[in-house]
């Protein structure tokens, strides 16, 4: 990577990383060109050289956390599915407890989807996306799992990780939520498990 490409990436970080920053501290009304812009010191030309729109901006964010973010690269070395669901539930906690900035962010996002339909289709894909990279990894841990039973159980476990995110910032209570999640996690395997084909019956 020659030094003009690598200022170039440099640069496009500092916009990611600002526009984080703003979802994460101010939400979706405080961000403007303007003030991302400034905020990551560079002129609203520079930005509009790396990026055509502010929306395409934020779709770069969005990608950005959901591939940084997302669960699914850490869950690759599980091997059952009770240490699925706790490293599924060390990432979240840890992203609520050390990462606060980027958890609101991410909340702020599904917050305006709420409101924009724009907003709707790029975030539907991508979630899309992380649910089946999920289904994989559950799959490959428990093949007997009929494919129905395992979609909606990634569904309620998502549902769950996305209720989470907000009340981790309203009600102020992380040892209620470690332990609905412990809860929630031993009902899930027991609905897997009890699931699963049974040779001969299928």
């Amino acid at each position: 990577m020659n030094l003009k490409t690598q200022a170039a990436e440099l640069t496009r970080r500092k916009i990611l990383d600002t526009c984080i920053q703003i979802l994460g501290t101010e939400g979706f009304t405080a961000l403007t060109v303007g003030k991302l812009s400034k905020q990551a010191g560079i002129s609203k030309g520079a930005l509009y050289h790396h990026f055509a729109s502010l929306h395409e901006v934020l779709l770069a964010v969005l990608t950005d956390l959901i591939e940084t973010y997302g669960a699914h690269q850490e869950l690759q070395g599980c091997e059952t599915l009770a240490a699925f669901f706790q490293s599924t539930g060390d990432n979240l906690f840890n992203l609520l407890e050390n990462h606060p900035t980027i958890a609101r962010a991410m909340q702020a996002f599904m917050s305006q989807a709420v409101f924009d339909n724009q907003a709707q289709a790029p975030i539907l894909a991508l979630w899309q996306d992380n649910l089946e990279r999920y289904q994989v990894i559950v799959a490959q841990l428990a093949p007997a799992i009929p494919q129905a039973t395992l979609t909606e159980v990634i569904y309620m476990m998502d549902t769950f990780i996305c209720g989470t995110l907000g009340q981790w910032f309203v009600c102020n209570n992380d040892q209620m939520l470690r332990a609905s999640w412990q809860r929630f996690s031993s009902m899930m395997i027991v609905s897997l498990n009890s699931a699963k084909t049974i040779p001969g019956n299928e």
